[in-house]
């Protein structure tokens, strides 16, 4: 598992809330814009009204299209009450179809991907649900935009001889899509953070486990023609000393020599790192003069 530093984590909080919060205005944009009126608007711009428009634009001079509702605001160029309804039975628009299709499947996908960000910043880590999130919003932000497969339809803006404009569900939709275009990149970019339930009980743990403790021996095998044994390596650094600690880049690293025997070891360096948890770890590496090295780490805890 992936743990995060206390940064990562506030800032990985803070980037999976933008994103629920971003897609809640998304789903939120997308189920108005579907069940509004106004995604098209027309105006007839000839003195008789068009006369292939069928059910239920017929001698309409000016309307709003809708995926699921309509509304005809003048009728021969004379104003009639405006009423938001929905499509008589006889309606039949291929479009409206399509669009009505993709206009339910894009909230519903960017749901799942609402409840699959939830269930990833809580409990678990498992990197399939971080990719399936964002797949999920990529699949919503594609349909949303297929929504505006209405202006496709040629009765309303191409064969017929109206002006033809983006009406304010149009303009929800198209925010619909980039909400959720934003809520991929965003689970993208931000760092996850560690599952929530357990950072809230174990934190220490956690940070503890952020880092982990090795230590291991390297067992060196002797070299005959050389007459070098562990044991004289040992016998050679108490002889030779250490030099001086040198400061390495940055301020968490620090390096040192420790000297060179007459044998097989070239040279022995000491690298420290400390953490910002007060503990710190040192890697005493052994350089050998066939090309070959060894490496013994220790971890010491905070005051150690």
């Amino acid at each position: 598992m992936f743990c995060a530093d206390d940064g990562s984590n506030r800032v990985g909080y803070f980037g999976r809330f933008l994103v629920l919060c971003v897609a809640a205005l998304g789903i939120i944009l997308s189920m108005t814009s579907a069940t509004g009126c106004s995604f098209l608007q027309f105006k007839n711009n000839v003195r008789a009204p068009y006369s292939g428009l069928g059910e239920p634009f017929e001698g309409a001079t000016e309307a709003y299209v809708g995926i699921f509702n309509y509304e005809v605001v003048a009728v021969d160029y004379d104003s009639v009450p405006e009423k938001c309804e929905g499509y008589p039975a006889g309606a039949s628009f291929e479009v409206l179809i399509a669009a009505r299709i993709v206009a339910v499947a894009a909230p519903i996908f960017a749901a799942i991907g609402v409840l699959i960000t939830i269930v990833d910043t809580c409990f678990g880590h498992n990197i399939s649900c971080f990719i399936a999130s964002a797949f999920m919003y990529l699949i919503a932000c594609g349909l949303q935009a297929c929504t505006f497969v209405v202006y496709a339809e040629p009765t309303f803006c191409f064969e017929a001889p109206h002006n033809c404009s983006v009406g304010s569900a149009g303009v929800q939709s198209a925010f619909a899509c980039i909400f959720y275009w934003i809520c991929c990149t965003m689970t993208c970019c931000f760092p996850r953070p560690d599952p929530y339930r357990e950072y809230r009980k174990n934190p220490e743990e956690l940070r503890e486990s952020r880092v982990k403790k090795i230590e291991r021996t390297v067992t060196v095998e002797p070299d005959v023609q050389g007459g070098f044994t562990p044991e004289k390596l040992e016998e050679e650094k108490k002889k030779g000393g250490r030099k001086s600690r040198r400061k390495g880049k940055g301020s968490n690293g620090v390096s040192s020599e420790l000297g060179t025997n007459q044998d097989n070891v070239d040279r022995v360096e000491l690298n420290e790192k400390k953490f910002p948890d007060g503990s710190r770890q040192v890697d005493e590496v052994t350089f050998y003069k066939d090309g070959t090295r060894s490496v013994n780490t220790t971890r010491y805890g905070p005051g150690e």
